[in-house]
């Protein structure tokens, strides 16, 4: 709900405060259309702030795991016990499970960011034996 020159400006005034911080970046919408995420503005953010972070109000935890990709070191989403109680927020908030899958389907991105600094992993080894004719 922050306008662009709202955004400018609270940008320049945490600048200087840039690592005692965490930005995030959110949509405000209970549960936010896809195409209204506009999860690129985390790479706006990570040119001026070394920590950046996502509030999701999103439907499921596949955007979360895109922010990650993108960056964001800190995921802040609503939790509830029921998806279907009254409330704005309800509907965009994850139950027990969905926190489980969550924090499950975070690590294994995290894990897997890396850039391969090897010729070969054992399980490559192994089925190039089984797959490959080497000379």
């Amino acid at each position: 709900m922050t306008t662009k020159k709202e955004m400018k400006d609270l940008i320049l005034y945490l600048i200087p405060k840039k690592n005692q911080v965490v930005t995030y970046w959110t949509t405000s919408g209970y549960p936010v259309k896809f195409e209204e995420l506009f999860l690129l503005e985390l790479n706006h953010l990570k040119m001026f702030f070394p920590e950046i972070g996502y509030s999701g109000h999103n439907l499921g935890i596949a955007v979360d795991m895109a922010t990650i990709v993108l960056g964001a070191t800190w995921i802040e989403r609503h939790f509830t016990l029921d998806r279907t109680m009254k409330g704005n927020d309800n509907s965009a908030s994850l139950e027990m499970g969905g926190l489980s899958k969550l924090v499950r389907d975070s690590k294994a991105v995290v894990k897997s960011l890396q850039y391969k600094k090897i010729d070969l992993t054992e399980d490559e080894k192994n089925n190039r034996e089984k797959l490959k004719i080497l000379d």
